[in-house]
């Protein structure tokens, strides 16, 4: 089996749905990133990052975001099929 191997284009094509997503969320829902940050225990400075696609973060990472939103991993990305 081979591994899965990203171009650069499709990496940074994949930050930045992601960071799109859950800014999109967080304005949907009339949230600061600090309150949003606090919510997941992150730093606000880290969500400015995730948000701009400047940071692979990590799937616990996410995780708390969504509990933050109160919706699951899968309706978090659920917009992102087909991108």
């Amino acid at each position: 089996m081979e591994k899965v191997k990203f171009t650069l284009n499709e990496e940074v094509k994949v930050l930045d749905c992601v960071g799109e997503r859950i800014r999109n969320l967080r304005i949907k829902r009339r949230m600061t990133q600090d309150e949003l940050a606090e919510l997941a225990d992150i730093s606000a400075r880290n969500l400015s990052d995730i948000e701009n696609g400047k940071v692979d973060c990590h799937l616990t990472t996410l995780y708390a975001i969504s509990k933050a939103f109160n919706i699951s991993l899968a309706e978090m990305f659920d917009e992102l099929q087909g991108k």
